[in-house]
């Protein structure tokens, strides 16, 4: 079955796939450590792993989250459709969001949901948290109603950025579930994003890459890297690296001036 996500650590693999399993391997000699049946109905869809603690999302809508040292494991449920990303933040939280349209934060520790965050049209498919608040440029402040907001205050708290098959991307505060900016430019869903300090970057169904302002949320530039969707983006330093549809790999380097 295929393999539908993949986490690392300094010395393990993990790979979720659509037969409802993780399996942890040691990637420097390829030897599987051990099999988790995580799933007896439906696969895995997404992972994160941080600190020891193994979260998996699962096509049936359950989350699983694994204590890796004592092989303890707990269900969390709430999604009533495929959890196609799941983040851990601190910790005790996580984010989670879902083809059933919603975002949604948990307490590990007390094991429910306790906030759930709405407005997204179709299936939400991304999710990036931000452990740094946003820090706004007065300067900035007239392009964008969540400039003009973030600059009221310095002591502004983390967020999260969801990118979704509405054609939207849209940024949360994290701890109230406020929606504060939604960002439009795809005229198709998004399926992949991933963002740094000073830009964000998104791939849709119509085969294009936009790069935006972290700040802002002004679009920088537009590239037609392929003719089918774009389903996972990477941004680094200096590069964004593009998978799409058609199983190609493509990689754009700022220095080259991609726009």
């Amino acid at each position: 079955m295929p393999v539908r996500a993949l986490e690392f650590d300094d010395c393990k693999l993990f790979s979720g796939s659509l037969d409802g399993t993780v399996k942890i391997w040691n990637y420097r000699n390829g030897t599987c450590i051990r099999t988790l049946r995580v799933f007896d109905s439906g696969g895995v869809i997404s992972l994160h792993h941080q600190k020891g603690t193994l979260v998996v999302g699962g096509e049936n809508g359950t989350i699983r989250v694994y204590n890796i040292a004592k092989m303890t494991s707990f269900t969390l449920t709430g999604h009533t459709d495929w959890v196609n990303a799941v983040r851990l933040y601190g910790e005790n939280t996580l984010f989670s969001c879902s083809d059933d349209m919603l975002v949604k934060r948990w307490d590990l520790e007390k094991r429910q949901c306790v906030k759930t965050f709405t407005g997204h049209t179709h299936h939400v498919q991304s999710l990036q948290l931000s452990c740094r608040a946003l820090t706004v440029a007065g300067a900035a402040s007239s392009q964008s109603p969540l400039v003009a907001k973030r600059a009221e205050s310095e002591n502004t708290r983390p967020y999260i950025i969801t990118g979704s098959l509405d054609s939207t991307m849209r940024v949360w505060d994290i701890e109230t579930g406020e929606c504060l900016s939604t960002i439009f430019g795809h005229v198709e869903g998004i399926w992949s994003m991933a963002f740094d300090a000073m830009r964000i970057v998104s791939g849709s169904n119509d085969g294009t890459m936009k790069v935006w302002d972290t700040i802002t949320h002004a679009c920088l530039f537009t590239v037609q890297t392929s003719p089918v969707a774009i389903n996972s983006v990477a941004l680094s330093d200096t590069r964004i690296v593009v998978g799409d549809n058609d199983g190609n790999v493509r990689v754009y380097d700022f220095r080259d001036k991609v726009a």
